[in-house]
């Protein structure tokens, strides 16, 4: 692989922050029942698991913030614990000092029905302030259990004027919450975030460093999560007591150390140009990106979820005529736990240090001319809208691989501003170019 350190436009303008800059998936239709995969929080895994049915899509209720269900080697579980513990936003966590305590609240607890199935009810308007994100974001860990064992998973919600979403629901004109499904037997975890369908119709939603679509057998290794003996549960259930609403946790809290990783690659975007048809690369302010969370409760280090991380600055690359995995750089910050590793220690994302920050020359990518548009010189286009693709190893941490994803927006695109003579765009979406998690230049 050869590296590259681009010259670039860069400003350091800050405009403020936009919804559609953070929702990044599509929802389910309502009253559908889904078998998804999770592309786009996990670390990489090779195991293949059992698909886990999700519960029915709802519509969205002002306070219904998630809806889910827990499972046990596909059975339903009844009765089972579900806690939802949130995080300081982005702007208090980077106040936080070495070795002091991070003040995560309790702001939900429920049970599953009959049928395994549970509604996650949050109302926004009495979280703490220092929980909420300027564009209504909420970074949460979601905690579930039967009576032997446990699991979580990290997500960023969103409040909007509908109601909540999510960071992983691409905005649509029917935005609701977001469908998770455990399996506790398995360590199966499924979204509806990105149905099976969806890799079905454009599998590029998923790739690999090089750009490549990941087969079907990897792509289900991302929808794994770590399962454990039951015990942080019972600490907050007992903490908790017989409270409701928002509760801070003062036993077995998170710490944030001195100890953090920089300037790790994460994965953005692959730019591919000709040269009657070269390709360019921006990236604006107020774009999210959702960078993976890295988990070790004792057995080693594991992809657990993700948070959204929102950019101060813009960066650009033109000119591109050639395959480029474009990638900014990230820092992450270790946490502890005050009862220990059984507890959970983290990588976290901390913060977006620098946008473009170089490429890497990958393997020139083709399409079929079905999937293919011819143009003449002075045509131009730009791909702001749509999901890009997750790269399940968009982020190397030193302990393990977790994933990255940032969708288009009318400040961050690809673009091919300029044709200066016959040149094909070609897309990987069956759905159609404005639907593709990528588009190309190919020659005619």
């Amino acid at each position: 692989m050869k590296h590259y350190r681009p010259a670039l436009s860069q400003t350091a303008a800050v405009r403020p922050s936009t919804l559609s800059a953070v929702l990044t998936w599509k929802r389910l239709a309502a009253g559908a029942v889904s078998f998804a995969v999770l592309v786009c929080t996990a670390a990489v895994t090779s195991a293949a698991v059992a698909v886990v049915p999700l519960s029915s899509a709802t519509a969205a209720l002002s306070g219904t913030a998630m809806t889910g269900s827990v499972l046990a080697n596909n059975e339903p579980v009844v009765g089972a614990d579900i806690v939802v513990v949130a995080w300081p936003n982005q702007a208090t966590l980077e106040m936080l000092g070495d070795e002091q305590k991070v003040e995560t609240h309790v702001i939900a607890t429920t049970k599953s029905d009959v049928s395994g199935k549970f509604d996650i009810q949050v109302d926004p308007g009495i979280l703490p302030k220092e929980l909420v994100s300027d564009v209504g974001q909420v970074d949460v860990d979601v905690i579930v259990a039967d009576k032997d064992h446990e699991a979580e998973r990290s997500l960023s919600l969103l409040t909007t004027a509908d109601g909540w979403t999510s960071a992983e629901v691409v905005a649509s004109a029917a935005v609701g919450p977001i469908d998770l499904g455990f399996d506790l037997g398995t360590g199966a975890f499924q979204s509806s975030a990105v149905t099976a369908e969806d890799l079905t119709g454009d599998p590029e939603l998923l790739s690999d460093e090089e750009g490549l679509a990941l087969a079907p057998a990897d792509a289900a290794g991302f929808s794994t999560t770590a399962v454990t003996d039951r015990g942080r549960i019972d600490t907050i259930l007992r903490e908790r007591g017989t409270a409701s609403g928002v509760t801070p946790m003062e036993e077995c809290y998170a710490i944030g150390t001195s100890t953090y990783q920089s300037q790790r690659a994460e994965s953005f975007v692959i730019a591919q140009g000709v040269v009657n048809a070269k390709a360019k690369v921006t990236q604006g302010s107020g774009t999210s990106h959702s960078l993976g969370v890295a988990v070790n409760f004792g057995g080693g280090w594991k992809g657990s979820g993700s948070t959204s991380k929102t950019t101060s600055s813009s960066a650009s690359q033109g000119d591109v005529a050639t395959t480029r995995r474009y990638y900014n750089r990230v820092k992450y910050r270790y946490y502890t736990n005050s009862c220990g590793v059984g507890y959970g220690y983290r990588w976290r994302p901390y913060s977006i240090q620098e946008l473009v920050a170089g490429y890497v020359l990958v393997t020139r990518i083709t399409y079929p001319n079905s999937r293919c548009n011819t143009y003449d010189a002075s045509y131009s286009y730009e791909k702001h809208q749509g999901r890009n693709t997750t790269y399940g190893t968009g982020v190397d941490l030193a302990q393990v691989n977790v994933s990255a994803q940032s969708g288009y927006n009318s400040d961050t695109k690809l673009s091919w501003p300029d044709f200066t003579g016959r040149a094909k765009l070609c897309w990987s979406s069956t759905a159609g170019r404005e639907q593709s998690a990528r588009v190309v230049a190919q020659v005619p």
